[in-house]
């Protein structure tokens, strides 16, 4: 239950980028794992932008149930990543480099006086990880997808098959000028929560200046109290500062 709610904290720390304009960039999720001094484990998912001045993410120990948001910029091959806490007060620095698969470097409190060694590397997994095979079953056919901006109560298809050990999930909702679609691959299969890793585009009329919005990479949706439904939680749309309620429900039959 504490990864549960560890995990369902990160999308209320994500900060939105806003062009007056609107934006269709390409938002892109990945997930790192590692240590910094050796022992504290920690959890970090940097969130970079086509606009290369654009990356931001947050991280969390293992043990603990705070969540903390990353605001970064990069100078030279050097990527600082200032830490705050859910008050918006500055707590902690990383500043390294990011070396193919490898983010390293130090942390250290605001002072800059202490610096510790950190390293973290990108979580990958190239088939379906399933830890529940009952919600496999259960999912695998045709379900239920939808985003509130496109519908309450139509839902879009969501079409999960396996494939080469990946259960591929690929759908979309349509509701008069607003969509939602997505594209890509479940990476692991539990009871209470799924992890994928692909694409999902939004596009509402009224958000975002109507253009789509694009995240790319690896995400989490969770299941609360036994619901019907698995929520993103990389909620916060990272194009315009509104949330978004992308749910994948079993279908009935």
């Amino acid at each position: 239950m504490k990864k549960i709610f560890l995990i369902s904290l990160l999308s209320l720390f994500l900060t939105s980028q806003v062009n007056a304009e609107g934006n269709n960039y390409t938002w892109q999720y990945r997930q790192y794992s590692g240590k910094i001094d050796s022992k504290y484990k920690i959890d970090m998912t940097v969130v970079l932008n086509d606009d290369p001045t654009l990356f931001k993410g947050y991280y969390s120990y293992n043990d603990s149930r705070k969540v903390l948001k990353l605001k970064g910029y990069s100078e030279n091959d050097t990527i600082t990543f200032d830490e705050y806490d859910e008050n918006d007060k500055k707590t902690g620095v990383f500043v390294g480099t990011f070396v193919g698969d490898t983010f390293k470097g130090n942390w250290s409190k605001p002072d800059l006086i202490k610096k510790i060694p950190f390293i973290v590397t990108r979580n990958y997994n190239n088939k379906t990880l399933v830890k529940d095979l009952k919600t496999k079953k259960s999912l695998i056919g045709v379900n239920n997808v939808s985003l509130q901006w496109v519908s309450w109560d139509t839902f879009g298809d969501l079409k999960v098959e396996e494939k080469d050990n990946k259960l591929i999930a690929t759908g979309s909702q349509r509701f008069n000028s607003e969509k939602l679609d997505i594209d890509g691959f479940l990476t692991m299969i539990d009871k209470n929560k799924l992890s994928f890793n692909g694409k999902i585009t939004t596009e509402v009329t009224y958000i975002n200046k109507g253009l789509p919005c694009t995240r790319e990479g690896d995400m989490t949706f969770l299941r609360y109290d036994n619901r019907n439904h698995w929520r993103l939680q990389e909620m916060l749309n990272p194009c315009d500062p509104v949330t978004d309620y992308v749910d994948i429900s079993i279908r009935k039959k």
